[in-house]
């Protein structure tokens, strides 16, 4: 009876260290998310839980938030119920990590524009930009450079490649003076982008710049032609009336337009 007890113990602590060590993994990548995002964006940034299957690469992270700076109205800048994730779990122990699909899911989205021009947006990527200038490495002969990520002490100088890029189903709120009351909001189309950081790959840090980016481009495209139709409408309307409404109005989506255009060029 002990020698057929004993196969099924071994399984039983296997699966239980298995166990652990995933435990460990999902509260390291939980840590490194919060800390290393935090120092990097200039803003608290939270997860709530992270879960990550060792076998299939597959994985989440569960209520997501990054705060707004000082001085903005909403409490954050992104907050996202989910992320979704499927790592090449052959990748792991090389250089870059390959993360086969990447999906932020549903995420709820502000740009805000202060009366002093200041975007909450823009704070957040100047800030790791800055970061990423600081800490890059002075320049060595290429046969001498190693792989940031094969130094293994710095998280956020790991590399990362993503296969597929997927940000879906984006809430966005834009707050801007000129705006109509003020506000609008728009669920924008869904973004992809594939072969993020190619072949050699680049920091999470830059993937979040290029993210901010995107989001920001479709807001700020959406929200401009959202505003011209409007306006066009009141052109037309403007058109039964007289010549001085007609050129009143036109005027007036030309303004609107200038305000995306340059929002716009910022996010390029």
């Amino acid at each position: 009876m002990k020698a057929k007890l004993l196969p099924l113990c071994l399984c039983v602590l296997f699966l239980a260290g298995c166990s652990a060590i995933a435990n460990k993994i999902n509260q390291l990548v939980h840590d490194t998310i919060e800390k290393t995002g935090t120092e990097m964006m200039g803003v608290p940034v939270l997860v709530d839980s992270v879960n990550i299957s060792l076998s299939s690469g597959a994985g989440e992270l569960n209520g997501f938030t990054i705060a707004n700076p000082q001085g903005y109205t909403d409490p954050y800048a992104f907050s996202m119920d989910q992320i979704r994730f499927n790592l090449d779990v052959g990748s792991i122990s090389g250089s870059p990590k390959r993360i086969q699909e990447f999906i932020l899911d549903t995420p709820a989205v502000t740009i805000q524009v202060l009366d002093d021009d200041r975007v909450n947006l823009e704070e957040i990527a100047r800030n790791m930009q800055e970061k990423m200038a600081a800490a890059a490495p002075a320049e060595q002969p290429a046969d001498t450079k190693a792989p940031a990520a094969e130094a293994g002490e710095d998280p956020a100088a790991t590399l990362l490649a993503i296969d597929i890029l997927r940000v879906t189903g984006v809430k966005l709120t834009l707050r801007h003076r000129k705006l109509e009351e003020g506000v609008k909001e728009l669920i924008l189309p869904d973004i992809e982008m594939k072969n993020v950081g190619g072949t050699t790959g680049i920091t999470g840090a830059e993937i979040s710049v290029e993210i901010i980016k995107a989001i920001s481009r479709k807001g700020m495209e959406n929200a401009l032609k959202d505003e011209l139709q409007k306006e066009a409408g009141k052109f037309l309307d403007s058109l039964k009336i007289s010549q001085e409404s007609k050129e009143g109005e036109s005027s007036e989506g030309g303004e609107i337009e200038n305000i995306g255009n340059s929002l716009l060029n910022r996010f390029k």
